[in-house]
């Protein structure tokens, strides 16, 4: 029992002291990769500066306002200059919610990911790295791939249907399967650039794979029946 006691005050003691060894900007990250950030295309990538509010304990359920200065030459596409957001994180799952974070201290020149809402900008906590010239050439292009997502839905679409077209135009004219086929995956490949690095499940193709699989299979059924038709003939 008395081991017990001492277990559970080393433990406490050692909570306490990872507590307090937490040092200030630990939430902001150090090294911003071009694969990182938010699914979907209706994110903004921006540099700023933490004016007030830096510093602040907050989570999804209860949110601080923080007073930036958006960088005119970093704004992706914010009003730049001087205002108040809101610091959140993406409300993903519970532990998103639960989540805790504290926003940068004042003056901390941050690079963020954030999306509008109807109270304005909203800073997503799980998503704000130092800037850096280093951060900002990486930034630069990770956020020339983020703006390419809105062709996410199109691309897909595009080779999902033109691979269904291929299934049939191969048994009109095989030539016309080919390249219907070949404008399929094209499509396919430009899809695959908008997708983030971090993207670890894809359910997405579990509907395209299918659908080329099947034009694939049925272009080379009727090559082999037209081949068989000249032969025979």
């Amino acid at each position: 029992m008395r081991m017990m006691r001492i277990v559970l005050c080393l433990l406490l003691a050692a909570g306490c002291s990872s507590e307090r060894t937490r040092g200030p900007n630990a939430d902001v990250q150090k090294e911003f990769s071009p694969g990182q950030g938010p699914l979907g295309g209706h994110s903004r990538l921006i540099a700023a500066a933490v004016v007030e509010g830096g510093g602040h304990r907050g989570s999804a359920k209860d949110p601080p306002s923080v007073v930036i200065d958006v960088s005119p030459e970093f704004a992706g596409g914010a009003v730049p200059g001087r205002q108040t957001v809101t610091w959140t994180a993406l409300r993903r799952s519970g532990y998103d919610e639960q989540w805790e974070f504290e926003t940068p201290m004042n003056g901390t020149r941050i690079i963020a990911f954030a999306i509008d809402a109807p109270g304005g900008l909203e800073v997503l906590a799980n998503h704000v790295y130092a800037d850096t010239e280093a951060n900002r050439a990486a930034a630069s292009k990770g956020g020339a791939a983020h703006r390419g997502s809105w062709l996410q839905l199109p691309l897909f679409i595009a080779s999902v249907g033109i691979a269904f077209a291929a299934a049939f135009l191969a048994w009109f004219r095989v030539k016309y399967g080919v390249i219907a086929l070949g404008v399929s995956i094209a499509s396919w490949l430009g899809y695959e650039t908008t997708i983030s690095t971090q993207t670890n499940i894809r359910v997405d193709l579990v509907i395209l794979f299918p659908f080329l699989i099947a034009a694939v299979v049925s272009v080379i059924a009727a090559a082999a029946y037209e081949s068989r038709t000249r032969g025979a003939k």
